[in-house]
């Protein structure tokens, strides 16, 4: 396998680590780490700084607590990545796996997941643009079962019918009311968790002789159809399987904001540096995107959730760089009034028909922000096409900006050490430990 590809899922997973770790400071993470804290089994892993639970309460727990902030890798289609690495790692852990276990469990779920999510949610290339379409992520149940499946070593039949299994207790697409709600739930988009559950325990089920249906994926009224998708694109399901790698597709985020919204931070911020501008010259600022969706909260936030889908908020909290990240979502940033002050300055316009014209794909990174910033009876502008990309350097930053205060530093450097070196190969044992640290 190609050095790249392993090195990418050694990213991905300290990323990951790092906001599952930030995620135990939120409302939704104590409640998730107390609730499935409690329950116990003869498969144990460990909940980030909480202790050991049953392997797929662990593997429900750290799919909250990773997602809790948004601050998550997207990709390699929607947000697969909380779903597969909190399932290898549970796993792995559970069963004493070693290194080459648990990497391989995290490609699985993530190329799996990758697959079988593109075919679903990009056929026609106009779902993103959909607003109405039912949309969702049931893919990633078939990310856990690949995860759990490969760390267990299951052969290719009880493979197939853990992906029968799973397919079938996937949940109902509901990331386009979680847009529309007022009061945004802390399941978010799609109960991430509880897919990451069924997907271990169809791997167990199917690992003691359980069946499913082995052809859920196939025909005119496959999972496809049944998850609520327009189509399936069979060819972007098995193109180049095991030679195009889908994991190449991951965005990392350096702030803790939808996907979109951290092109016009970082434009922002830059026009403010450039020509030193304060935030209180700012008289007003315009930002045009490809894709925006216009959430239903309330101006004023009241919940963190409510924070989350705020856009003008979370790019304010952006521009003026709220630190510890894993603050944005408290009730101490979303009532400042130095940060709505600013909320009440951003706007958000479409393009005009024809303004702009794709050059790539969103997978791809293609993610077109206009800005215009009014100040000091001045008009400034600046405009980004694509995401940027996040170096080692960045991640590992990243990382210990979540985990500070949570972490100890010698945890911190341990983990950052190991994922990042590729000499070094820890377990998913080694890893929990320094989660407890």
């Amino acid at each position: 396998m190609a050095y790249e590809i392993v090195h990418e899922t050694r990213r991905v997973l300290l990323d990951s680590l790092g906001c599952g770790v930030a995620g135990t400071a939120t409302e939704a993470g104590r409640i998730v780490a107390e609730v499935m804290g409690s329950e116990h089994g003869p498969l144990e892993a460990t909940i980030f700084r909480n202790g050991s639970a049953s392997v797929a309460s662990a593997a429900f727990a750290n799919t909250v607590l990773t997602n809790a902030l948004d601050h998550d890798a997207y990709g390699p289609e929607g947000h697969v990545a909380p779903v597969a690495v909190a399932v290898a790692l549970a796993v792995a852990e559970a069963t004493d796996a070693g290194w080459t276990d648990l990497v391989g469990g995290l490609i699985a779920g993530l190329e799996v997941g990758g697959r079988i999510g593109s075919a679903l949610r990009r056929f026609g290339l106009g779902a993103m643009r959909a607003v109405g379409a039912v949309r969702g992520h049931g893919h990633c149940v078939f990310a856990a079962a690949a995860a759990a499946g490969r760390v267990l070593h299951l052969n290719p039949q009880q493979m197939a019918h853990a992906f029968g299994i799973a397919g079938y207790s996937a949940n109902v697409p509901t990331l386009r009311k979680f847009f529309a709600s007022a009061s945004p739930p802390m399941t978010k988009y799609d109960h991430l968790a509880a897919m990451s559950q069924a997907g271990i325990q169809a791997v167990l089920l199917a690992r003691k002789g359980f069946t499913g249906d082995t052809q859920v994926l196939e025909s005119e009224i496959g999972f496809w159809r049944f998850s609520g998708s327009d189509g399936c694109d069979w060819e972007s399901l098995i193109d180049q399987l095991g030679t195009r790698w889908t994991i190449r597709e991951m965005h990392y985020k350096p702030f803790p904001a939808l996907l979109t919204m951290i092109p016009a931070i970082q434009v922002i911020r830059k026009i403010l540096d450039e020509h030193e501008l304060r935030t209180e010259d700012v008289e007003s600022i315009e930002i045009r995107l490809d894709r925006q969706i216009g959430f239903s909260v309330p101006e004023v936030p009241e919940t963190p959730l409510q924070a989350q889908l705020n856009e003008a908020y979370t790019v304010a909290a952006g521009v003026l760089d709220l630190r510890p990240y894993r603050d944005w979502y408290t009730p101490r940033s979303y009532r400042s009034q130095a940060v709505l002050a600013l909320a009440r300055r951003i706007s958000f316009v479409p393009f005009a028909p024809g303004e702009i014209h794709a050059s790539a794909n969103y997978w791809e990174g293609w993610s077109p922000v206009r800005v215009l910033v009014s100040a000091a009876g001045r008009a400034f502008d600046g405009a980004q096409d694509f995401l940027t990309p996040m170096t080692d350097e960045h991640i590992a930053s990243k990382f210990h900006e979540n985990v500070g205060g949570l972490l100890s530093g010698g945890a911190a450097d341990r983990l950052v050490g190991a994922l990042l070196t590729n000499q070094r190969e820890p377990t998913a044992r080694d890893i929990a430990r320094c989660l407890q640290a």
